[in-house]
């Protein structure tokens, strides 16, 4: 589990060790999360838009979001960009998991 108390935009990088046919990206979270943008690359330098969330509010509930991926192609890397919170409000991330095919 891992927080945020700044309202600046957020980024999660997975580096998968090689490459995969990235599905979807399922994240569980509490506090708040806004819109998450899922990217995948193969070089982790030039990134490729796959999806879109919107997350909610969900105080000290747990809530979870899941980002299908609109592009069938193989990523090394896959990223969460998790937009700019309003002031006050806190990420709490706390499980992520990237599915695919080998």
């Amino acid at each position: 589990m891992v927080s945020w108390k700044s309202t600046e935009p957020v980024s999660v990088t997975f580096d998968l060790g090689r490459a995969y046919g990235v599905r979807e990206l399922r994240l569980w979270y509490c506090d708040a999360a806004p819109d998450v943008t899922l990217e995948g690359s193969s070089d982790a330098k030039a990134w490729t838009p796959l999806g879109h969330g919107q997350g909610a509010t969900a105080g000290a509930d747990v809530l979870s979001l899941t980002i299908a991926a609109e592009s069938a192609a193989r990523w090394r890397y896959v990223r969460a960009g998790i937009a700019e919170r309003r002031p006050g409000e806190v990420l709490t991330l706390v499980e992520a998991e990237v599915w695919g095919e080998g």
